[in-house]
């Protein structure tokens, strides 16, 4: 409904109930990233990958904020990580190959792109 704030608070109250739900510290992750909080997401990012591992959304999120942040080299690097995860995960060869064109290796890009799209 796009309240992130009220979505942080019922976030917070779930993780009281259920301090290892990986989903829980995913999604308010998500709130915070939304609303620019790009610090508060990171922690929640990274709890959500501490309790699930193999969380790839979580790590192409974390992706995001680098790169938004500029920092393209951490950025490919937890791109690289959600690929890895999940071979199959199109929005992350997208934003992979944004950071690639970003950083001007525009074949690696191209390569990720035409994955994207297939």
């Amino acid at each position: 409904m796009g309240d992130q704030d009220r979505a942080i608070e019922d976030y917070y109250w779930a993780l009281e109930l259920a301090p290892n739900l990986a989903d829980a510290y995913y999604n308010r992750g998500l709130a915070y990233h939304y609303k620019g909080d790009y610090k508060s997401a990171i922690i929640d990012y990274n709890k959500a990958i501490e309790f699930k591992p193999d969380y790839a959304k979580a790590y192409n999120n974390r992706g995001v904020i680098y790169y938004n942040k500029g920092n393209l080299e951490r950025a490919i690097t937890e791109y690289n990580q959600a690929i890895k995860l999940k071979p199959t995960y199109a929005v992350a060869y997208k934003n992979r190959g944004l950071a690639c064109r970003d950083k001007g290796e525009k074949d690696k890009a191209a390569a990720d792109f035409k994955k994207f799209s297939n």
